[in-house]
């Protein structure tokens, strides 16, 4: 192998598993030092350049790009597991480039990231937004609950000065995207980075009230919200053989509940011919916790129902066949 080549593949940086959506929209009302999102256009830059190399698939809707229907394509295309960015919003929308309209309650399900994680730095989304987000199948929503605060010099950007400037507030931020978004970081910690910093600064005698009363806002009105934890089932596929015998086709364990569970098997090699029986059986999890009030009780049940194949099918030794079931609560 020629030496440059191998030097070359040597520089190359572990890839995580991840695909990313950022967003950067730089233009909201206006453009220019008097629009917010112009101030954090150079933070948006360093969150893409630190994760361009780390993750396996990086959407960058960067300025005009970040429009109503280049978002919605990118979930679509993508299915995303980790969506970020900045941009204007109230409580129930998220907007982008020219406050066009990214993502907002009860908007088409196709454009819900779902199974992702989200971190917006979006006044207001976190109130109702992001809650409906996390119904609808998001995994977990980092943002405010309120109008998020800051303080700049108008026309500087990322200046590292430590006082009224925008670093304080949003350097933290984009420290938190950065580490969340290649999945060195959780984001609980992402959270946790960002508060403590925040209420770190607030205590500094040297700081103006004004300042820190904004950092001390910013961190109480920060909001993670998370998805509940998916109950885990686990089932187990057997089947009755004409002699009497039975062969357990599979054993596993899948989320709870879902509409359809399908597991494909391989049934035994040889056998007698004849009738068998085909048995799915299920059980949740169990959890634990305490309560106490007073309850009527009566016996209960998973009902299980075998949707493919159908009852009579003729199934052949050292095939492989699909088996799709319905769990529900009785």
């Amino acid at each position: 192998m020629p030496r440059t080549i191998f030097t070359q593949l040597l520089k190359r940086k572990p890839i995580a598993d991840i695909c990313l959506i950022h967003v950067n929209p730089v233009v909201g009302h206006t453009s220019g030092p008097g629009e917010a999102l112009w101030y954090w256009e150079p933070y948006g830059k360093q969150v893409s350049e630190y994760v361009k190399d780390k993750v396996k698939v990086l959407v960058d809707l960067y300025g005009p790009k970040a429009t109503t229907e280049e978002f919605k394509k990118a979930v679509v295309e993508t299915s995303p597991n980790k969506v970020c960015g900045c941009g204007h919003g109230n409580e129930t929308t998220w907007t982008g480039y020219a406050l066009a309209d990214l993502i907002w309650v009860n908007c088409e399900p196709e454009r819900i990231p779902v199974g992702s994680e989200m971190f917006i730095l979006s006044c207001r989304t976190g109130y109702a937004l992001g809650p409906w987000l996390v119904t609808k199948g998001v995994q977990a929503y980092l943002g405010w609950k309120a109008d998020y605060v800051f303080w700049v010099v108008y026309g500087v950007r990322k200046s590292p000065e430590q006082t009224k400037v925008d670093y304080i507030f949003l350097k933290p931020i984009e420290e938190a995207m950065e580490k969340w978004a290649v999945g060195e970081w959780t984001l609980r910690d992402a959270y946790n980075y960002i508060y403590n910093d925040y209420m770190e600064k607030a205590s500094d005698p040297n700081l103006p009230p004004d300042i820190a009363a904004s950092l001390i806002w910013d961190a109480v009105n920060m909001v993670l919200i998370e998805a509940a934890p998916a109950e885990k089932m686990e089932y187990k596929i057997s089947l009755a053989l004409p002699d009497g015998t039975t062969a357990v086709l599979a054993e596993g364990a899948a989320p709870y509940p879902q509409d359809v569970y399908s597991v494909t098997v391989t049934l035994p090699a040889a056998g007698p011919e004849g009738e068998g029986k085909l048995t799915v059986a299920v059980k949740l999890q169990e959890m634990t916790g305490e309560d106490s009030i007073p309850v009527v009780l009566k016996k209960g049940a998973l009902k299980v129902k075998i949707v493919k194949p159908e009852p009579g099918a003729t199934l052949i030794y050292g095939s492989k066949t699909t088996i799709e079931f319905t769990v529900r609560a009785e």
